[in-house]
């Protein structure tokens, strides 16, 4: 996910991904905040201007996230996108368990 915020031209992201994952985009890249309901048409439009575009989504995007929505409205526009994993509270406690970590003390 870091080698492909370095690569974007732009990064589209909600607006509660935290500051800290959006800067480890290029320096040069432009952000861009949209809302739920909005990125497709944006992101459609800037990959047929040929450029290349990361699109973070915040928490669990397949549950909340409407991932599968963009996914399939990028597919339809032509758009080849890829799905790049990040950290989730799910994961968060696959390891804390593997850790030997009590998340009830």
């Amino acid at each position: 996910a870091q080698r492909l915020l370095q690569q974007a031209e732009i990064i589209v992201h909600d607006r509660l991904v935290p500051a800290d994952i959006i800067d480890m985009g290029r320096r040069d890249a432009t952000r861009v905040v949209v809302g739920d309901r909005e990125p497709v048409a944006l992101l459609v439009r800037l990959a047929r201007e040929g450029r290349r575009v990361v699109r973070l989504k915040d928490g669990d995007v397949t549950a909340f996230g409407r991932a599968s929505e963009e996914l399939a409205a990028l597919r339809r526009a032509g758009v080849v996108c890829e799905v790049v994993p990040g950290v989730s509270a799910a994961s968060l406690g696959d390891w804390s368990a593997a850790a030997g970590i009590d998340r009830a003390a």
